[in-house]
């Protein structure tokens, strides 16, 4: 039988109110039993905390509350560079900086040098912010290149930590830069010319010092300049400031002579032993001192001396400017044979020297037999100069300063035609 779905809903509902209701779980709304339940009765679990609670009243007036405030560190700026921040020196580097931009926190800066190769530091110097901003290092080695690290630095509670640094390089100058050349070189001695390039004198600055040492030795393929002779130049010797150059004399030396030198700078910085010195050489160089000019017999005739057939000769001197410092002496020589270059071979020296500096000038005159009897004549039956037609002459120079420096140097030979006449007695 069909029966409309309101009835049967109805009917359903009175035959099975309790396993409806249960089923659809709506028993806990209509009695309330779930919300009226004890805590006793809820299952319980099977750990337990005990939870103190204190008791205390606090009033508002009581009541303190504590912030932690975060502290903010002042970032610093690095020291800003300047125009021409650095003065070199070959031993020496100045390093001048301004204030960075804003100088909150700054207390003073670090300076550190170090070489640019090997990062190996040199120095380390403190500047207070309120000193001069500069900063010098000394004892360093000339042409080399360092790094300059400027870094700001305050107080470590209240400002940054990261680096604010101003970094430069620098390169001490080169030392020396100086050149030795001979000027007008003499018979023994030479004017030089030492030339700085720096235009910096030999100079006394109370901290300073700068001399000259000029090193010389005779001409060689390897020179020990432990040994050779030197002469130191005086600190203070007036120059050519304008030019940077000063000039000196150096005597002694052999005439003729080819000579190798060269010039040693030396540049003290600082005072006491503490005081550092550079010292450094320039390129060799060479000049030839004047050659000893040789003497001209320029006429050789025939005289009376003493009643006796004999030989005049007169000679010549020239540059005899060359020889202000020393004098020279003239000794004559004859021989029956002749050379090209040096003292004639067989020479015998006839009359008397004669010593002097003029230009022009006469050798005593010499009597014939006296040249005989020089090649040996020891008869008058056979007289040695009997059939000669010429006999050649000689003369010497011998040059001496007075300081043991000497030279010897020889004439052209002359020759002299005996006359047909001449008959020896």
């Amino acid at each position: 039988m069909n029966l409309p779905w309101g009835r049967f809903w109805s009917d359903r509902k009175k035959k099975a109110p309790e396993r409806f209701r249960r089923r659809l779980g709506i028993e806990s709304l209509e009695t309330r039993e779930l919300l009226s339940a004890s805590v006793s009765e809820l299952p319980q679990p099977e750990y337990s905390a005990a939870v103190a609670v204190s008791q205390e009243s606090v009033s508002d007036s009581d009541l303190v509350v504590q912030t932690t405030a975060a502290t903010t560190k002042t970032k610093l700026l690095a020291p800003k560079s300047i125009s021409k921040g650095v003065v070199a020196t070959p031993s020496t580097l100045t390093v001048r900086w301004s204030a960075p931009t804003s100088t909150d926190g700054v207390t003073g800066y670090e300076i550190t040098i170090r070489n640019s190769k090997t990062k190996a530091v040199v120095g380390t110097e403190t500047v207070a912010k309120d000193e001069t901003l500069s900063c010098k290092f000394v004892n360093l080695d000339p042409k080399t290149k360092y790094e300059i690290l400027i870094t700001s630095f305050g107080d470590s509670d209240t400002t940054d930590n990261s680096k604010a640094t101003l970094k430069v390089n620098a390169t001490t100058a080169a030392f020396p830069n100086v050149s030795i050349k001979a000027v007008k070189p003499g018979l023994t001695s030479t004017d030089v010319i030492i030339t700085d390039k720096d235009k910096a004198l030999p100079f006394v600055n109370g901290k300073t010092v700068k001399t000259y040492t000029i090193q010389y030795a005779p001409k060689a393929t390897s020179i020990n300049w432990d040994t050779a002779q030197s002469e130191e130049v005086p600190v203070g010797t007036a120059g050519d400031s304008s030019k940077g150059t000063i000039a000196w004399t150096i005597a002694g030396l052999q005439p003729g002579t080819s000579y190798t030198f060269r010039v040693i700078a030396t540049y003290t910085e600082g005072m006491g032993e503490s005081a550092k010195t550079l010292t450094s050489a320039a390129k060799t160089s060479t000049f030839k001192t004047a050659v000893l000019p040789a003497p001209t017999i320029s006429k050789a005739s025939y005289t009376v001396v003493d009643g006796e057939f004999g030989l005049f000769t007169t000679c010549k001197q020239t540059k005899t400017d060359l020889f202000q410092s020393g004098t020279v002496t003239y000794s004559l020589y004859f021989s029956t044979s002749t050379a090209k270059s040096g003292l004639i071979p067989n020479a015998r020296h006839i009359g008397e020297d004669l010593s002097g500096t003029a230009a022009t000038f006469s050798m005593k005159p010499v009597a014939m037999k006296t040249i005989g009897e020089l090649l040996g004549d020891t008869s008058s039956d056979k007289p040695v100069l009997l059939g000669m037609k010429v006999i050649y002459l000689q003369l010497v120079a011998e040059y001496s300063d007075g300081n043991g420096v000497t030279a010897k140097i020889y004439s052209k030979v002359a020759k002299l035609t005996l006359p047909k006449w001449y008959v020896p007695v």
